[in-house]
């Protein structure tokens, strides 16, 4: 039983309880939303700031968003006079999953191996069948960096989505000819493949984070411990199945 002076003092009270319970709501709720936008539309401006490391961070921060308004600034960014900015654009739109094919395609032509290498990582998470021939190409890249990108994101292709083939005999043929990039780009194609010795030398010459992070996880005992061996000589530290920078 609530108390008489209890009820009394809900009554009287009520109406102001129930408009500042509203207020509370709108200030939780409204510029939640309005302060994203806020951010989304300061990061866009950013992209046009004078040094390029800001619009470096600006695109990098954009592509977290996964926001679509940023995607027509971040394929005008492709374009920036900074290689460093370029990169990041292209890396952002592949983290957004941006319809932005024929930009990423075009940039896999960028003068700088980095942008190129970016493109082709975008491509492959964008999952378009028109990369496949572009990308194709690009295994005869003659940055490595460039061909391990452009081989990952063909083998993501194969594996998954779309399920391209035209990719496989490219594949392979790089392997015959014993490109250790296209080897290690594409090594979760490769397993099962080509020899556990092969993936060894491709993660010991061309190898990524990405290449030892899928022989730490693959059930073979040569092929983890040789992921280990590598990460000790390059400084990552191994946390259960993961590595991470020192």
């Amino acid at each position: 039983m609530i108390p008489l002076r209890v009820r009394r003092f809900w009554q009287t009270r009520r109406p102001y309880a129930l408009g500042i319970l509203l207020c509370f709501c709108v200030l939780g709720l409204v510029p939640a939303g309005y302060g994203q936008t806020d951010r989304v539309s300061q990061q866009i401006s950013e992209l046009k700031a004078e040094d390029a490391h800001a619009r470096s961070n600006a695109a990098r921060a954009l592509g977290l968003t996964k926001d679509p308004r940023a995607v027509d600034p971040l394929i005008a960014a492709l374009k920036d006079p900074d290689e460093g900015v370029r990169s990041t654009a292209a890396g952002a739109l592949g983290k957004i999953h941006a319809p932005a094919v024929e930009p990423l395609i075009a940039a896999l032509r960028d003068p700088d191996e980095r942008v190129r290498s970016g493109a082709a990582y975008a491509l492959g998470n964008i999952g378009d069948r028109r990369a496949v021939k572009p990308l194709i190409a690009a295994l005869n890249d003659s940055d490595g960096g460039a061909r391990r990108g452009a081989a990952w994101a063909l083998g993501t292709m194969v594996e998954g989505p779309p399920n391209d083939l035209r990719a496989v005999e490219p594949l392979l043929a790089a392997a015959r000819a014993r490109d250790t990039a296209v080897i290690a780009g594409a090594v979760a194609f490769f397993y099962g493949r080509v020899s556990d010795d092969a993936l060894i030398a491709a993660l010991d010459e061309s190898g990524d984070i990405r290449t030892a992070g899928f022989l730490l996880n693959c059930g073979n005992p040569k092929l983890e411990a040789a992921a280990r061996r590598w990460a000790a000589r390059k400084g990552y530290q191994i946390g259960g199945y993961r590595m991470q920078g020192r």
